[in-house]
C-alpha cells in the first residue's frame, strides 16, 4: 500500500510541474517594475521617452541620447516594500462537493525588493554619434505567503529576477531627428510554487476508505510542488526623437 501511494504523488507531482511550465510565462507582465530612474522616479515617468538627461535613455528611448550634452553617468537603488493581505469570503474546493477550505490569512505575502539601475552615454561623434550602456531591471519581485493560507494551492512563493544588459547608439539625421536602436541581453530566474491537496486527489482516485487508511484526508495530506527555472533571452528597443525647438522634443 505504500509504493501505490509513492507512485500515485510522484504521478500527480509530475502533472502538476508540467501544468505549471505551462502557465509560468503569464507571471511576467504582473511583475514589470517602472523604477528604472532615480530622476523619473521624482517625476512621475513623466515624459520618459524624451529623456532625463541621466542616461536612462538608453533604456526608454535610445534617440533621446542625442539630447545629453557631451557625457553623463547615473546609478540608483530603488526599495520596494510591498503589502498585502487576503481576507477569505467563503472559498470552496470544486472537488467533493464544494468543501470549504480551511486556513490562515497567508500573512504579508509582500517581499522587500531593491532595484537597481545604472546608465553611461558618451560621444563616439560629437554631435553625431553617441554610445550608451545600461545595466537595470525591468521585471522582479516575489510574493511568498505563509504554509497553510487558504490560497496555498494556488500560490505560496512567486519570485521572478532580471537582469538586462542594454548597450545602445544614436544617431542625428538632422538638426531636428536623432534616431536609435539598442540591444537587451536579459537574464532570467524565477521560482514558483504552490502546495498540492493529495487528500481529496486520493478521496476521488482511490475512494473514501482506501484513501482514508492511507491518510490521504482533504486538505491535510498536503504536498508541495516547486518549479525553478532560468533563461536569457534577446531583443531590441528603438525609437526615434524629434525636436522642433530646442525646448520641444
Amino acid at each position: 500500500m505504500t509504493r501505490q501511494r509513492s507512485r500515485i504523488v510522484a504521478t500527480l507531482g509530475a502533472t502538476i510541474v508540467t501544468t505549471l511550465g505551462f502557465t509560468a510565462s503569464s507571471f511576467a507582465a504582473g511583475f514589470e517594475l517602472q523604477e528604472q530612474s532615480g530622476i523619473g522616479l521624482g517625476q512621475a515617468f513623466a515624459g520618459a521617452t524624451a529623456g532625463y538627461g541621466d542616461g536612462s535613455e538608453v533604456y526608454w528611448n535610445p534617440a533621446a541620447m542625442m539630447a545629453i550634452d557631451g557625457t553623463t553617468a547615473s546609478a540608483s537603488l530603488h526599495t520596494i516594500i510591498p503589502s498585502t493581505s487576503f481576507d477569505d469570503g467563503g472559498s470552496n474546493l470544486p472537488a467533493l462537493g464544494g468543501v470549504p477550505l480551511v486556513g490562515n490569512d497567508g500573512g504579508n505575502g509582500g517581499e522587500v525588493a531593491l532595484v537597481p539601475n545604472a546608465y553611461g552615454v558618451t560621444d563616439l561623434i560629437p554631435d553625431k554619434l553617441k554610445f550608451g550602456i545600461g545595466l537595470n531591471v525591468p521585471f522582479g519581485l516575489e510574493t511568498q505567503w505563509d504554509d497553510g493560507w487558504t490560497g496555498r494551492y494556488q500560490a505560496l512563493k512567486s519570485e521572478l529576477r532580471t537582469i538586462n544588459v542594454n548597450p545602445a547608439l544614436a544617431m542625428n539625421v538632422t538638426d531636428n531627428v536623432s534616431i536609435g536602436v539598442g540591444a537587451s541581453i536579459m537574464f532570467l530566474d524565477a521560482e514558483l510554487s504552490n502546495a498540492i491537496d493529495f487528500g481529496t486527489i486520493g478521496v476521488a482516485t482511490l475512494g473514501p476508505t482506501t484513501a482514508g487508511s492511507l491518510g490521504l484526508l482533504p486538505q491535510q495530506a498536503d504536498g508541495k510542488v516547486t518549479l525553478n527555472g532560468d533563461d536569457t533571452a534577446y531583443g531590441v528597443n528603438a525609437g526615434v526623437m524629434i525636436r522642433p525647438t530646442d525646448d520641444i522634443r
